[in-house]
């Protein structure tokens, strides 16, 4: 496992820990085809669009657009195809879902329960520490 030094993130995968850093504490946007670094997402997008268009993946259904042609396939497959091919097998639940991790996390909200994170300032607890951290900001003003 790798964590981050920073905050409480940990991953199995050193490549996400350091997008992880880069993305929310180093707060640098990478273009995928030239050196750009972009300090916010929407800085790095703009740029996408307008330096690499022709590089761009676009959705024929809607307006998403992405980088790789793989993110475009499970856009299409999860959106608009409506692909749910993970089922909760618990009782009187008919949840599904286009992937494992989203099924995984179904299971610890709504059955275990299993709330991870917890405000000390109120009640407020969830499973991600990106979740606390939104809490914090949006609700207490603070970081």
């Amino acid at each position: 496992m790798f964590s981050c030094e920073v905050c409480e993130f940990f991953t199995s995968a050193k490549g996400h820990l350091k997008f992880h850093v880069e993305r929310i504490h180093e707060n640098k946007y990478k273009c995928s085809y030239c050196g750009f670094v972009g300090g916010e997402k929407k800085e790095r997008d703009a740029h996408l669009k307008r330096k690499h268009k022709k590089d761009l993946q676009y959705c024929s259904l809607c307006d998403y657009w992405t980088v790789r042609k793989a993110e475009l396939k499970h856009h299409i497959k999860r959106v608009h195809e409506k692909m749910r091919n993970f089922k909760c097998r618990r009782r009187k639940c008919d949840y599904a879902s286009y992937s494992k991790c989203d099924l995984r996390y179904h299971i610890r909200l709504i059955h275990e329960k299993n709330f991870k994170y917890g405000c000390k300032l109120c009640k407020y607890s969830c499973l991600a520490f990106h979740d606390l951290r939104r809490h914090k900001l949006r609700v207490h003003n603070m970081e």
